[in-house]
């Protein structure tokens, strides 16, 4: 085990707690339903990312590199709206966050990203491609209203 992989281990093993607190408390409220949503792909990336990282199926790095890329914009965009729940009262009505995930799922099916990867013996290197590049013309704060 390397050190890059150690980071999202110990990341992973800090989770274990949270998840089983979070678990273990009743009755929820609708924060905690979305911070249970945040935490399961956290813990996935964090997993998929210390098998990447690891010395572990060094011939399949290319399919980790796409659950690592697809677990963190998952993560992301639960955070999205966890943190969204503390500022919005009301509830989300369009989705439209989610579309990003689609997008990054779609383009990584397509093997628009990553790009390549190169591993050597000072390890893994990732182009992520011009797919990744996309994810930047996201808007950020999009408004809809239908009426």
């Amino acid at each position: 085990m390397n050190v890059q992989a150690l980071i999202p281990l110990i990341a992973g093993v800090a989770y274990i707690p949270i998840f089983v607190i979070l678990l273990t408390n009743r009755p929820w409220q609708n924060k905690q339903k979305i911070f249970l949503l945040f935490l399961i792909p956290a813990m996935l990336w964090s997993l998929s990312d210390v098998f990447f990282h690891s010395t572990l199926f060094m011939a399949d790095k290319l399919l980790l590199v796409k659950f690592v890329l697809c677990f963190a914009i998952w993560m992301m965009v639960q955070y999205h709206y966890f943190l969204r729940s503390f500022y919005r009262i009301q509830g989300v009505k369009v989705p439209i966050v989610y579309g990003v995930l689609v997008g990054i799922i779609i383009l990584s099916a397509l093997d628009y990203i990553p790009g390549g990867i190169d591993v050597t013996n000072s390890g893994v290197h990732v182009d992520y491609g011009d797919g990744i590049s996309l994810l930047g013309a996201c808007p950020s704060n999009v408004r809809l209203s239908f009426r």
